[in-house]
């Protein structure tokens, strides 16, 4: 999956956690595809993919829905301030989601 992984999860944390109350820990071992370095697993752009999050209490469903469709579980959201990916067993980002928040609004409203 080369599905800059890195901006889109931390974009979805600044977005949809409440006060910066949600993080999230992201593992890159198990993606699927053929990215050869951890650059490109983080920031390639192949098209067709997507990153979805899934309540715990609806991945039966989820499941269901995506029967056929080739996916894969790469991390969960947690509580907690932190952006963290996980290559071979290490922490290759480990990052406060308040800071990334001020960071992607300080870049945003640069481009204004």
């Amino acid at each position: 999956y080369e599905i800059r992984l890195s901006l889109v999860g931390s974009e979805m944390c600044i977005r949809d956690s409440i006060g910066g109350k949600l993080g999230v820990k992201v593992s890159i071992d198990s993606l699927p595809g053929n990215a050869k370095s951890t650059q490109a697993m983080l920031f390639g752009e192949t098209q067709g993919r997507i990153i979805i999050s899934v309540n715990p209490r609806n991945i039966k469903e989820a499941k269901r829905m995506l029967r056929g469709v080739s996916h894969e579980k790469i991390g969960v959201v947690e509580k907690g301030e932190k952006f963290v990916v996980i290559e071979n067993g290490k922490k290759i980002v480990d990052s406060n989601i308040r800071k990334l928040t001020e960071r992607y609004h300080q870049f945003s409203n640069s481009m204004k």
